[in-house]
């Protein structure tokens, strides 16, 4: 079945799409604030998920404006008990830069982006969660080997720091490694390798070093892999998927493939050993407005639209194409 995240107005709908068809009652019903960048915007499953049934979402609440990580029962197609908090923002969300990715590592940790709420300077403050990639346990406590705990002054909870707005972020499910867009001001959109304790440089930076915007020479700082100007066009980097299916040719294996949402954009990037880019190339021109992807079990690439909201899937064969009405 498919979970779909659904928001109109105040309200926050999880709907299910289960043997071909969408069930009438939604899973359930969050009171999200969906305006601006806010609203219902990140799920994930437990990697357990068959045996506990353990669902999660992050969003805005119109009732406090705060950002919350809960986590529901999915043992029937309708939600079991009330909502476990996980995790939630002390402060309150602006119409700006919220994040919005949760996924597990291959640690078993829970990773959740959180952008710098419209106030840029919080991205390199230790003091609070804006501008980071958190990391906690499962049950929402903190795990001892994150980077600053026991550090006065500086949350628990954080594992990198210094970016604008980590909409979308994917581990390599074979080297474990972690691969964010970074949603850019007025020049540069960025994909960063994100590792413990980093620091990616924004706001004092922004783009590759040396050549990109701001002091972008300090070796304190954490470069892109890649960064691609904007040239005066609306950008922002939807990071995406590293291909390890079996469905396409074998020059895709390993690939990172990423986004732009608002150029509407596919390209696929080539690692190396180390996980750095070697080069990137497009893959679809014309995909619209992505806001996320993902590749299924059977090597397919799935992506969906905001403008239009669609999901497609991407397969191959070498063989008859299918064919297009016209």
């Amino acid at each position: 079945k498919f979970w779909k995240l659904h928001r109109t107005g105040l309200v926050g709908a999880i709907k299910i799409f289960k043997n071909g068809a969408l069930l009438s009652t939604p899973f359930v019903t969050l009171p999200s604030m969906a305006t601006g960048d806010r609203g219902l915007v990140g799920i994930t499953f437990d990697p357990n998920y068959n045996t506990n049934h353990f669902v999660y979402f992050y969003y805005t609440a119109a009732s406090d404006s705060l950002n919350h990580l809960v986590r529901f029962d999915a043992s029937g197609d309708t939600a079991t008990g009330s909502a476990v908090e996980l995790y939630h923002t002390n402060v309150p969300s602006t119409e700006l830069h919220v994040g919005g990715t949760i996924r597990f590592g291959s640690d078993d940790k829970l990773y959740l982006s959180i952008g710098d709420n419209g106030n840029a300077p919080q991205a390199q403050a230790l003091d609070n969660p804006f501008g980071k990639i958190i990391r906690i346990n499962k049950d929402g406590t903190i795990p001892s080997d994150n980077p600053f705990v026991g550090q006065a002054g500086k949350l628990p909870e954080i594992w990198a720091y210094g970016l604008r707005n980590p909409f979308r972020f994917q581990f390599d499910i074979v080297t474990g490694r972690l691969y964010e867009g970074d949603v850019g001001n007025a020049t540069w959109e960025e994909i960063n390798l994100i590792q413990k304790g980093l620091n990616y440089g924004w706001p004092t930076c922004e783009g590759p070093q040396n050549t990109g915007l701001g002091t972008c020479n300090n070796l304190a700082f954490t470069y892109p892999i890649y960064a691609y100007a904007h040239n005066g066009m609306s950008s922002a980097a939807v990071g995406g998927s590293v291909y390890r299916g079996t469905l396409f040719p074998t020059e895709y294996r390993g690939n990172f493939f990423f986004g732009d949402y608002a150029r509407g954009f596919i390209k696929r990037m080539i690692l190396d050993a180390n996980g750095d880019s070697t080069g990137v190339i497009d893959f679809d021109k014309s995909a619209g407005s992505v806001v996320d992807m993902k590749v299924a079990s059977d090597g397919s690439l799935y992506y969906i639209t905001y403008i239009p909201g669609r999901l497609y899937r991407v397969s191959y064969s070498p063989t008859n194409q299918t064919p297009v009405a016209n």
